[in-house]
């Protein structure tokens, strides 16, 4: 046999408040009597279903959720750790080319001083053939001498 439950019951059995239990009565044109909703053991069962059904629905989104949550975490952590390796990239380039213009700046210093070297050996170079030039002047007019003497 079929009990009839209050709303106040009816509440208390599905942990919901009477107002709750109310708007399900209206929705579902459940029948009154004396101005009171007739909610039987079946009505309560379907509702107790129906939250069930719909609670593991919910959990399956829920799961769902977090599931593409923790993708999304992971894809952005992973995007992080890769801006930051990006970025040191960037940056030891960035020092590189710093370093290529320093390096083609002192390019032409370095020519001058080759320059300024090169016209210094040049100028060493016939000091050093004068020398050798008079070095032989003297060797000559000493054997003449010696020459002449004997």
């Amino acid at each position: 046999m079929n009990k009839i439950y209050t709303t106040k019951e009816a509440a208390a059995i599905l942990s919901i408040k009477i107002r709750a239990v109310q708007q399900r009565c209206a929705n579902e044109r459940i029948l009154r009597r004396s101005n009171k909703y007739v909610i039987t053991d079946e009505i309560i069962q379907r509702w107790k279903q129906t939250y069930y059904q719909d609670l593991n629905a919910t959990k399956k989104i829920v799961n769902a959720t977090e599931s593409k949550l923790h993708l999304i975490r992971n894809k952005v952590q992973n995007d992080s750790r890769n801006d930051e390796m990006v970025q040191k990239q960037i940056m030891k380039l960035t020092q590189m080319l710093v370093e290529s213009k320093n390096e083609l700046k002192a390019i032409p210093m370095l020519q001058n001083q080759i320059e300024k070297l090169y016209q210094s050996n040049v100028s060493l170079h016939k000091a050093l053939t004068s020398t050798n030039e008079v070095q032989q002047v003297i060797l000559k007019k000493i054997n003449l001498d010696t020459e002449t003497e004997e």
